[in-house]
């Protein structure tokens, strides 16, 4: 028999023709008549208190490190995803936008190609999402670029359709924040204009790629600004220039405590870069 629900003082929710097998006699059971919008409310309030608390703050507490705390960044993942995946009609733009930038993030940090891309692949789902949800937002079309685009890393030629989507979205966050993540928009543009193969085949551009890269070192002097000019540089034949602007970046960062602080992301590739070019 379907009965009302009742809530038992310790927590145990009942039928009413189920009390006795709870071990509780009829007299000394509280009848308490629990409606959808009881469940509703409950849901929503556990809900609203189990999102993680301080996003922003315990992310930067572990990028504290100059080696980076990955294992506090993956609990941090992780306890989004559960507080997402319990509580999907309640996930919050700062969960979702915390979620995109910590896989953004480990992929970074994660140098075999084969096991980034299961945070690739969640990285899309998530940021197609938050696109869904915050479509104003510069957070929803850059991080959508960024995973798309390493999509289309992995599976090369057949992925040339999906670049001119990857230019839109990033073309937008330009258009919403240019200055957003460190000049990110622009620096994103920059490599993407120089990594895609040239008109007639897809977007590839030197041209291009220069100008949003001197833009984004104009917006934000950072390290990983400069390699990505340095790059640009170098792949348009003005290797001097590149190798300067990269030697300069590594001799700067011991006088930069936030140079040095990343240095775990963008020393590699600089040095990586300075080894290429030599």
């Amino acid at each position: 028999m379907i009965c009302s629900l009742v809530r038992w003082s310790v927590g145990c929710i009942l039928t009413v023709s189920t009390v006795i097998a709870c071990g509780v006699p009829p007299s000394r059971r509280t009848q308490v008549e629990y409606t959808d919008a009881d469940a509703q409310a409950e849901t929503t309030a556990r809900c609203a208190g189990s999102r993680s608390q301080d996003l922003e703050g315990r992310i930067e507490k572990a990028l504290t490190s100059q080696s980076w705390d990955r294992a506090a960044l993956e609990q941090i993942a992780a306890e989004i995803a559960r507080d997402i995946k319990e509580c999907p009609t309640t996930a919050s733009f700062e969960q979702l936008v915390a979620r995109a930038r910590l896989l953004h993030i480990l992929t970074e940090l994660e140098p075999d190609p084969e096991r980034r891309q299961p945070s690739v692949e969640t990285g899309v789902s998530i940021s197609r999402e938050l696109m869904d949800a915050f479509p104003a937002h510069v957070e929803s079309p850059y991080y959508l670029a960024i995973f798309l685009g390493r999509q289309a890393q992995k599976q090369g030629l057949s992925a040339l359709a999906t670049v001119k989507k990857v230019e839109k979205l990033a073309l937008s966050a330009v258009e919403k924040d240019p200055a957003f993540d460190s000049a990110g928009p622009l620096r994103f543009l920059a490599m993407l204009y120089i990594k895609a193969p040239a008109w007639p085949v897809s977007i590839g551009d030197i041209d291009a790629a220069r100008e949003y890269a001197v833009q984004a070192v104009k917006t934000d002097d950072v390290p990983i600004n400069w390699i990505v000019l340095a790059e640009v540089l170098a792949e348009d034949g003005e290797t001097e220039k590149a190798r300067q602007l990269l030697t300069d970046a590594l001799d700067a960062k011991a006088a930069r405590p936030s140079w040095e602080r990343a240095k775990v992301i963008w020393e590699p590739r600089a040095r990586e870069l300075l080894r290429r070019i030599d």
